[in-house]
């Protein structure tokens, strides 16, 4: 080797005269007809020929095959002179090159490389100059943009080159997603007076719009067109686009008339994108126009152009110009798509036309056309929308049997579907079977939670919220304002605030929501200035009150009664800024209203005409609902006409006023035909409407016309609540239906409604009443399942049930389990168990007159007792055989309680107890369960307005009362003595003229016969003559001088 490498004379190396200029005719080969273009604009490539030396079949002269021989030997590592002297000597013969590059490119310099490059790209060895150049050159990170770029205009010098090189270099960047890089060798190619050509100028727009540097490439654009560079059709689709992706259809406007302006003619792409900026300003006639001009040129609209058409005709509701669209795209031989079909089952869900969105979907299966995880979704929303339940549970289900696996915006669509049916079991099944596969999140919770605090159910709230924690979800200030809303509704404002405590620590920040719940709680409470101090916390924490905040506080004073204050509070929220509205001042009024200040509140009325701010349905519905609390229901009368005649849209709350107030009037032919004239406006009856209805066909033992309303209840959708249900099985019971209130009782429980005290005093009373004692004697258990504790009167009731039929033992039985269960006997009891025989069915029937079950009808009722768990489906427990179901005679009794020693004496030292707690320890009533005017239920467990209130035997005075009877025992002896001495003393006082008190001037007599007017009544609270009220809009007073306002309604003007 070494002797031929000395027989192969080397050829000198000669340097190449080199210059750096900036002028073009340095860089540019000479002139010749393939390079007949502007001497600035790189061109393209010319086609091989048979000159080029891939196609050459002569062998390679002499001196250059002694070079490659001597180039390739392994010992010998050419330097940088070496490397460019052969590479400039074969510049003719790419594969030398080619093999020279896979020996000794590791060792060489930028200069040979750039040399090799530009031979490999003249000679159109596309590849292995692209490969060149990614393994090489660019991959040595040392090496900037610029300073390849200027060695490949140095290297140009001394080889025949192709100025095609830059735009491989540029591409080269672009494809590599390197944009500044790409952007730094642009700019110094332009600064030596090169200029790309236009595709590799596309192709670096591209690059950029698609790695999201929209910005830049709008820059490039405009730096491309103050020089004057050519674009083309492709440079403006490409803009277009890259506008539409910043969701700026105005600039793609924009560019589409500059590629007018400079006489492109548009094709397909340019109009796709054109006609999806005229979709994304909503402008469909632009876009309707823009299709039509595409259509006239020739163009056929793709799938995808249609796509967009159509589904911008269903944003606007334009269904009609959709389906021809539709049909126009089948025309064009354009399959059906399942985009097209989506978007108009959207469309038809967006129009409550439910129906033929289904209709559309079904068609859509038989065409064999696969629906998607959205196609489900639109349905599914628009199920839950249009009240379909059922089928959007099916669609779910659905989904599932496809091998689909449902979002949690599907699983959420679907639990608001069974919430919004009341129907908890479903939901709480659905999520416990998605909880499985780790679909749900912290919105699926934060559903659950405000469903369940909205309905007062706070304890499975707080379940929910525990199982949140055990899966590491994290809650959101969303869950932590329903919970808070859940224990303000209950009046539980210290778990509350430990509740806000924690928040806090937690590191949720509350925002206006949490302090405006966290107000509303504290003022249901009658505390206020707790409420005014968290406006100052929310003051501290920069936290901007909202309207609700504000109208929050003001409707705060009326509540406590403060309303002398509310003008004054609000002219310091004005001055902070706040703007009264409507809102503002339908809640000062609704203050009043409920005070039972109707005349403030027609003057605040005034005020808001003052204030050029028009009364709204809820004005009127508030004074409405005022007048019907205080059985003025012709004046509520008169204002329904007002509304109707200033052409206000009625809504369900002024029926429901109306309704309620004439029910409690016993007027029920005037509620059916307001129930009737709401049915005719358009409106659906509400269950409070439906409650009071029925309970008034009870209260009339109507209740064949009870129970068909009921089923028209359950016919139109409106869902029965435990108040229903009880009431039906009240009045059934009355009647001696027995088994038609069990199979209530059965449904009542299997629909998720929890039965509270005044069901199971209903049904205990009922059962007692048709001699089914043993049946009775059961709700205790069922009870017990429930955690509703039994009250005196579900005792007094049995206990009164089992002396009517002589089960004296039973009787007693049922009294000591009542001391054992920390329930102390009334009156009532004693009155049953003292007496020898039992009360009658009148006196019965006062112990528990039936619930009076309105107590849901009005809002601001009581609250039930929620069981954790909805119930299995049950009858009620051990009715018995159709023949023990006839009703029992009852019997007398079978022997005296006093003809037993023993009973004597225990009744005896009963009634002694009990004169004694009659005679020294009453100061009060008994309190009732419900209570308050505008229809809340009052307890069916109230005795006598004037009975007194229990005795407590741990008092201060029950001790004394003991110790004195002690000694009154041992002071027994001395009884001879003393009457002795009182017959001496009388004797002697006998001519005297001593004036007793009569038993009219008893203090007794006394406290019943008080009058109302400007004194005390029986509980301690003030009663007062109602001030006068004046309606609305000329409506004149209506004889209230004589009617008595109700207690708890009184206020302070």
């Amino acid at each position: 080797m070494n002797a031929l490498r000395r027989s192969l004379p080397l050829h000198p190396w000669r340097p190449l005269p080199f210059a750096r200029s900036a002028s073009t005719s340095s860089l540019l080969p000479p002139h010749d007809s393939t390079h007949s273009e502007s001497p600035l604009q790189v061109t393209s490539s010319p086609e091989p020929t048979s000159e080029d030396p891939r196609n050459a079949q002569s062998p390679p002269s002499i001196s250059s095959t002694r070079l490659l021989y001597a180039a390739f030997d392994p010992l010998n590592t050419p330097s940088e002179k070496r490397a460019i002297e052969f590479l400039v000597n074969n510049q003719s013969d790419p594969k030398s090159v080619s093999k020279y590059l896979k020996l000794h490119r590791g060792f060489m310099g930028i200069n040979p490389l750039c040399i090799s490059f530009h031979i490999l790209a003249r000679c159109n060895w596309i590849s292995g100059a692209l490969g060149l150049l990614k393994n090489s050159i660019l991959s040595n990170s040392s090496w900037r943009p610029n300073v390849i770029v200027d060695h490949l205009i140095e290297t140009s010098k001394r080889c025949d080159f192709d100025p095609r090189s830059f735009n491989y270099l540029l591409s080269c960047y672009a494809h590599s997603s390197r944009m500044d890089e790409a952007m730094e060798a642009f700019h110094r190619i332009v600064e030596n007076g090169v200029i790309p050509d236009v595709n590799s100028r596309n192709n670096l727009l591209t690059a950029m719009v698609k790695s999201n540097c929209t910005e830049r490439a709008r820059e490039c654009y405009r730096e491309m067109r103050e020089k004057e560079m050519e674009v083309n059709i492709r440079t403006l689709d490409i803009m277009m686009n890259a506008c539409l992706k910043d969701e700026k259809p105005e600039e793609a406007e924009a560019y589409f008339k500059e590629l007018v302006n400079l006489g492109i003619k548009p094709d397909v792409r340019a109009y796709a994108a054109i006609i999806r900026s005229a979709c994304r300003m909503s402008d469909l006639t632009r876009a309707c126009d823009l299709l039509d001009e595409m259509k006239g040129l020739g163009f056929v609209p793709t799938e995808f152009i249609y796509n967009s058409v159509i589904g911008a005709c269903v944003k606007q509701g334009n269904i009609t110009k959709a389906l021809s669209l539709k049909g126009e795209m089948l025309a064009n031989g354009l399959p059906p798509n399942i985009v097209v079909s989506t978007s108009l089952m959207q469309g038809y869900c967006a129009q409550g036309d439910l129906t033929s969105a289904l209709d559309l979907f079904s068609s859509t299966l038989e065409e064999g056309i696969v629906p998607n995880n959205v196609t489900y979704s639109v349905l599914i929303e628009g199920c839950y929308r249009n009240g379909n339940t059922e089928k959007a549970h099916e669609l779910y289900c659905q989904m599932k049997e496809r091998g689909m696996s449902p979002t949690v915006f599907n699983l959420n669509t679907v639990i608001r579907c069974f919430l919004k049916d009341n129907r908890f079991k479903e939901a709480l099944d659905l999520f416990d079977e998605a909880t499985g596969f780790g679909i749900p999140n912290v919105f699926t919770y934060d559903i659950l939670m405000h469903w369940l605090c909205q309905c007062g159910r706070l304890k499975e709230a707080l379940n929910i919220w525990d199982k949140m924690k055990e899966r590491g979800v994290k809650p959101s200030v969303v869950s932590y304002n329903s919970l808070l809303f859940g224990h303000g509704k209950q009046g539980d404002m210290d778990s509350a605030t430990i509740l806000y405590n924690e928040m806090s620590q937690s590191g949720v920040k509350a925002n206006v929501v949490t302090y405006t719940t966290l107000m509303d709680g504290h003022i249901k409470k009658k505390d206020f200035d707790r409420a005014y101090n968290l406006l100052n916390e929310m003051r501290a924490l920069n936290i901007a009150c909202n309207e609700y905040t504000y109208n929050t506080l003001i409707n705060g004073l009326c509540m406590v009664g403060r309303i002398s204050e509310v003008n004054e509070m609000l002219d310091k929220f004005i001055e902070e800024g706040f703007i009264p509205s409507r809102m503002t001042y339908d809640s000062i009024i609704n203050g009043f209203v409920k005070g039972g200040m109707m005349n403030s509140a027609f003057s605040t009325y005034q005020k808001m005409l003052e204030k050029g701010i028009s009364p709204s349905i809820i004005t009127f519905t508030t004074f409405i609902d005022g007048y019907c609390k205080k059985s003025c229901s012709d004046l509520a009368l008169k204002l329904l006409n007002e509304v109707k005649r200033r052409g206000l849209e009625l809504d369900i709350a002024v029926y429901n006023s109306l309704i309620v107030s004439f029910c409690k009037e016993g007027n029920l032919n005037g509620a059916l035909k307001l129930f009737d004239d709401l049915r005719n406006v358009g409106l659906k009856p509400s269950a409070i409407i439906y409650n009071s209805l029925i309970t008034e066909y009870k209260n009339r033992n109507e209740m064949e016309a009870a129970i068909r309303l009921h089923k028209r209840m359950v016919k139109e959708g409106t869902s029965c609540d435990t108040d229903t249900y009880t009431t039906l099985i009240d009045g059934l019971l009355r009647v001696g239906n027995v088994p038609l209130a069990s199979e209530l009782y059965s449904e009542m429980v299997l629909k998720g409604n929890v039965p509270d005290e005044i069901t199971f005093t209903a049904l205990t009373h009922g059962l007692c009443r048709n001699g089914r004692l043993e049946e009775a004697r059961k709700i205790l258990d069922e009870m017990d399942e429930f955690k509703v504790p039994p009250s005196v009167v579900v005792y007094n009731t049995l206990i009164n049930g089992f002396f009517r039929e002589g089960k004296l033992q039973e009787a007693f039985q049922l009294h000591d389990e009542m001391l054992d269960r920390g329930l102390l006997p009334d009156d009532t009891t004693y009155d049953i168990l003292v007496s020898e025989k039992p009360l009658a069915e009148n006196s019965a029937s006062a112990i528990n007159s039936g619930p009076r079950c309105t107590r849901s009808i009005i809002p601001g009722s009581a609250t039930r007792n929620p069981k954790n768990q909805i119930p299995a489906l049950r009858p009620l427990p051990s009715i018995g055989s159709e023949a023990e179901r006839k009703r029992t005679t009852i019997k007398p009794p079978l022997f005296s309680p006093l003809s037993d020693p023993f009973l004597s004496r225990t009744l005896k030292n009963l009634e002694r107890e009990t004169q004694r707690e009659r005679e020294m320890h009453r100061s009060g009533s008994y309190l009732t369960m419900g209570g308050g005017g505008g229809g809340a239920r009052s307890s069916s467990l109230a005795l006598d307005v004037d009975q007194l209130p229990l005795y407590d035997p741990s008092s201060d005075a029950a001790k004394k009362e003991a110790a004195q009877s002690r000694l009154a025992e041992r002071a027994i002896h001395l009884i001879p003595l003393v009457i002795v001495l009182c017959f001496a003393v009388l004797l002697f006082f006998s001519s005297a003229e001593i004036e007793m008190p009569s038993k009219d001037e008893s203090i007794i007599a006394r406290i019943k016969n008080k009058s109302i007017d400007g004194y005390s009544n029986w509980n301690g609270t003030s009663m007062t003559i109602m001030e006068d009220v004046d309606p609305i809009e000329a409506i004149g007073s209506y004889g209230n001088e004589n009617r008595v306002s109700d207690p708890d309604s009184q206020g302070t003007g």
